[in-house]
């Protein structure tokens, strides 16, 4: 099986019901577009690819003729339900890779790493604020704060805080069913408590009237005799 390149696994995956409704389109109508290739790798079309493989289609492939960074974030940058930060993330991974990349594809790109980061912000459609934290987030971040930032999950400001060390207060663990139960008992026992005493509170209270009302009907009886 193909791997997938690393170009193209800088831009996030497809949600479960876009890849399914994908796999079902090419099990209806077949594959429309090729699989294209670099460096012996799928650096367009890998969910394509996957779901070609699932179906046991043998997929039709064509190798890359052009620049690669330039290739991919055409295809890919402008989809319209990338965030600000994936954008920037993606076209800063790309960029990395250029750096890092074989000595045999040096070739022209207007993405180059060279790039200003006005020029990537332009790009991306993002501040330069925003370019500067994807640069340095595609450089020095962990894979799995660069994966979190790529999937949505995390914001470029967020996985900066991370990288410099200030992590993002984690949210506090949801009680468990038995913690909630147990929590719903003792309120209960407290409000029972708390009932039980207002009721002898007031069984004190009707005692003492009833008491008084004994000593005056007496009172009321003497009235009465001496009449």
């Amino acid at each position: 099986m193909l791997e997938r390149h690393e170009l193209s696994a800088a831009f996030p995956d497809l949600e479960e019901p876009e890849f399914h409704d994908l796999q079902e389109d090419i099990k209806i109508n077949g594959l429309r577009n090729p699989i294209t290739l670099f460096e012996g790798k799928v650096i367009d079309g890998w969910h394509r690819f996957v779901a070609c493989q699932n179906l046991e289609i043998e997929p039709k492939l064509i190798d890359l003729d052009g620049d690669p960074v330039d290739f991919v974030v055409t295809q890919n940058i402008h989809r319209r339900h990338l965030t600000p930060s994936q954008r920037a993330m993606a076209l800063a991974t790309c960029n990395a890779w250029r750096k890092l990349g074989s000595n045999q594809h040096q070739v022209s790109s207007r993405y180059d790493t060279s790039m200003s980061l006005r020029e990537l912000a332009k790009t991306a459609k993002v501040s330069k604020a925003t370019a500067e934290r994807a640069k340095k987030i595609s450089t020095k971040a962990t894979p799995e704060v660069k994966e979190q930032v790529k999937k949505g999950a995390m914001t470029l400001t967020e996985a900066v805080k991370v990288v410099e060390g200030h992590a993002p207060k984690k949210p506090p663990k949801a009680p468990s069913e038995a913690d909630q139960l147990k929590k719903v008992y003792e309120k209960l026992v407290g409000d029972h408590k708390a009932l039980q005493a207002r009721y002898d509170d007031l069984n004190e209270q009707y005692e003492e009237l009833m008491s008084n009302y004994q000593v005056l009907a007496k009172e009321i009886v003497i009235l009465d005799a001496i009449r």
